[in-house]
């Protein structure tokens, strides 16, 4: 077995376990919740969606300038940025944590603080738990990763299920801020200069240069992935929005195979591409990704479809009306591999314009489709609609990925067709910009 799949089936196998018992705890949660007020927490949870824009896209500077300076063999650059990385996003969010507990009291009907209070706490330790996985991935330390999501693994239902038995929604809140701050604390304790901030404001504006357009993506994907919930609680309710998170929870529980290869990939194509600047070789590993993603897809929905509907009968009833939206979620990975490993190289190549394009297409579709099915369908047809986004998202990455690489390849000074995509030399791709830190 080659090393890559080694480390595959390590971190894929406690990532697995990591999500299986956060699902199973989930499950739970919703059965002791029931379907409103599980609903409603769906509703808070975007906050943690859209709370990540406040580090400005310094983190996600920091997730491909670290590999970079990596593969340019500057670990001293590597680890400034990854130092003023954490400074910006500490600053940050305890700023917008401030603005948003003040900020609530202008709204014509507030967020209880007895909601608000705790889901701020859990943004902030959420982001960072976040930042330490980024930076250690970053790194490839994915066997650090594995142990942590072990850790993880036991922690959530051991804190999160008698949070909710105990103090309802508000416990449920709780049980995940101590979860974060105990997984904090072990990735600090494994790697003692993890979080070791640096306020140093010019090499941050330099990551927020490089990061911003690639966290537009990810905020556009964001929208584009939380059209469904919008739709749903505009025309069917609350209560409606708890039954669709058995979609939701499907949908995270097959695309997460494919997800931890992407997560693999991603720096290992930032730091080749800082090394190299070889188009084809940028090719070979989305294609990589692609492979893997639609076997570990297949291998995974086929099962669940058969299971799940059985599951919520017997288990959950309240949320059987949500069954059929589950199965339509179920055949979304199978769209998203189409384009997959693209997405990835367009963030590397500066090319994320296009990829903007992308995702803003999948948008429209995804709400279009859903608005025209929503009022004969139900739930059935707002699952069908962000199944329509997918697939228009992957199509999109499609056409656009190979001709925007094939681009870059033909800037460079050497280049030879292989596989459909020239290779290159060591000259950088236009635009292509790094940050001296």
């Amino acid at each position: 077995m080659s090393p890559f799949l080694r480390e595959s089936a390590l971190f894929g196998s406690s990532t697995g376990l990591e999500q299986g018992s956060r699902l199973l705890s989930n499950l739970a949660v919703a059965g002791i919740l029931g379907p409103s007020i599980w609903g409603a927490w769906y509703l808070l949870n975007l906050v943690l969606r859209y709370g990540s824009l406040v580090h400005l896209g310094v983190t996600n500077g920091m997730n491909r300038e670290l590999p970079a300076a990596l593969g340019r063999g500057s670990e001293r650059e590597a680890s400034h940025v990854q130092r003023a990385s954490l400074g910006f996003v500490l600053a940050a969010f305890s700023i917008a944590a401030g603005v948003t507990l003040l900020g609530n009291t202008l709204l014509p009907q507030p967020f209880q603080l007895r909601h608000l209070a705790p889901t701020v706490l859990l943004l902030a330790f959420h982001q960072l738990h976040g930042f330490g996985i980024t930076a250690l991935r970053a790194r490839t330390r994915f066997v650090t990763i594995s142990r942590v999501q072990a850790v993880s693994a036991v922690l959530f239902p051991l804190l999160c299920v008698p949070g909710a038995l105990l103090g309802g929604l508000t416990g449920f809140l709780l049980g995940q801020v101590a979860t974060y701050l105990i997984l904090i604390v072990v990735m600090g304790l494994a790697n003692p200069d993890l979080f070791r901030p640096a306020f140093d404001w010019p090499a941050s504006l330099g990551l927020i240069r490089i990061g911003f357009p690639i966290m537009m993506v990810g905020v556009t994907h964001t929208v584009f992935s939380t059209v469904d919930r919008w739709i749903v609680v505009a025309f069917l309710g609350d209560t409606a929005l708890g039954y669709y998170s058995m979609a939701i929870l499907a949908l995270g529980t097959v695309q997460l195979v494919p997800r931890v290869f992407a997560q693999q990939v991603y720096p290992r194509m930032a730091f080749d591409w800082a090394k190299h600047r070889d188009p084809k070789q940028l090719f070979q590993h989305g294609r990589k990704q692609a492979r893997f993603a639609f076997i570990a897809a297949a291998a995974i929905a086929a099962p669940t479809a058969l299971l799940a509907p059985w599951a919520i009968r017997t288990f959950l009833p309240a949320y059987t009306p949500g069954t059929g939206a589950l199965l339509v979620s179920l055949a979304i990975p199978a769209v998203t591999v189409i384009g997959q490993g693209f997405g990835n190289i367009l963030n590397i190549i500066n090319r994320q314009g296009l990829y903007l394009v992308v995702i803003v297409v999948g948008t429209v579709v995804n709400g279009g489709v859903s608005l025209l099915l929503v009022e004969p369908l139900g739930l059935l047809g707002v699952a069908l609609g962000t199944l329509a986004g997918y697939l228009a998202i992957g199509v999109g990455l499609v056409l656009l990925g190979p001709p925007a690489l094939r681009r870059v390849a033909a800037t460079a000074p050497d280049t030879s067709a292989t596989n459909g995509v020239p290779s290159a030399g060591s000259t950088r791709g236009p635009g292509d910009k790094t940050t001296a830190l």
